[in-house]
């Protein structure tokens, strides 16, 4: 049985149906276009942790360049498909406002980066934790940072199109992967371990037209106690049972109810359910397309 690295998306992706897992993780699949989301989240986050590491060298660092530059890359190597309510001129306005205003609601937030053993900031720093054997967790968290209590706590930053739920950012599974990411590798890093996790959301609504609504903007960090054991070992019993099921060769679908289905948002419900592969993109060193997968003959 060979080694399986897992990432935090590749838990949420599962959670949601492993049969979209198996064909994005394992067999490699894609779509051809990927929606704006994607490389707007990139552009705001790389503008975001770019101006943190100028900031703690003295460096310049100009957050509206570094956006237009990334999502301009990003459109110009990708087929992008933007929602009929916005443009990618709006997309482009919202982006520039947020990143135009990141280190304001960063000084507000009262946090500062949380150094390493050699006085390097922990930002986008990626990281291996064994959670099993032949089970590896790799991730990337975005912000380690302190607060005024000198706790460590772990930042992630988001984009949505609305404030999540305060009770999200106590059940977020991906913050609870880059809690256990931090803890395995706390030693190295010279931490005390993780204290608090919690979401710097970038709400990316839309410019206003006249002088009302609010418009984009970054929402106060809210913080949550870290995870506790029980919380711990039921993330690692997530990556186990994806483990579990590569190496028995099945990963079942989940289509869920009718109201709450995840097929009707899956990149891949037409390859999967139609057994219509157009839009999809498959690795190159595969020499022809594989059939959506069926029940293995013992099951």
């Amino acid at each position: 049985m060979t080694e399986l690295m897992v990432r935090p998306s590749g838990i949420l992706k599962h959670d949601d149906c492993p049969r979209s897992y198996e064909l994005q993780y394992e067999l490699g699949l894609r779509t051809e276009a990927m929606s704006i989301n994607l490389p707007f989240g990139t552009a705001v986050h790389k503008s975001a942790t770019d101006y943190l590491i100028a900031e703690h060298y003295s460096r310049s660092c100009n957050v509206v360049d570094i956006f237009k530059e990334t999502l301009t890359k990003e459109l110009e190597s990708n087929i992008i498909e933007v929602p009929s309510s916005k443009s990618i001129q709006d997309y482009f306005a919202i982006g520039e406002r947020l990143v135009e205003e990141f280190p304001e609601a960063w000084d507000k937030s009262g946090l500062m980066l949380c150094l390493d053993k050699e006085g390097k900031p922990i930002v986008e720093r990626r990281m291996k934790a064994t959670l099993s054997f032949g089970l590896v967790l790799n991730g990337q968290p975005d912000i380690v940072a302190l607060d005024s209590e000198g706790d460590v706590c772990v930042i992630d930053i988001k984009t949505p199109a609305q404030v999540s739920d305060p009770l999200f950012l106590k059940a977020s599974d991906q913050l609870t992967c880059y809690q256990l990411l931090l803890e395995h590798n706390a030693d190295a890093l010279g931490i005390d371990g993780v204290q608090k996790l919690g979401f710097m959301e970038g709400v990316k609504r839309a410019i206003p037209k006249t002088g009302r609504g609010e418009g984009p903007g970054w929402e106060p960090i809210q913080l949550a106690p870290a995870r506790d054991e029980s919380d711990r070992q039921d993330l690692i019993q997530k990556a186990l049972e994806i483990k579990r099921q590569r190496d028995s060769g099945y990963f079942p679908k989940r289509s869920r109810m009718a109201y709450n289905t995840p097929c009707t948002m899956c990149d891949f419900r037409h390859y999967c359910v139609e057994k219509d592969a157009s839009g999809i993109v498959f690795p190159k060193e595969r020499e022809s397309r594989p059939e959506p997968i069926a029940l293995p003959a013992w099951f």
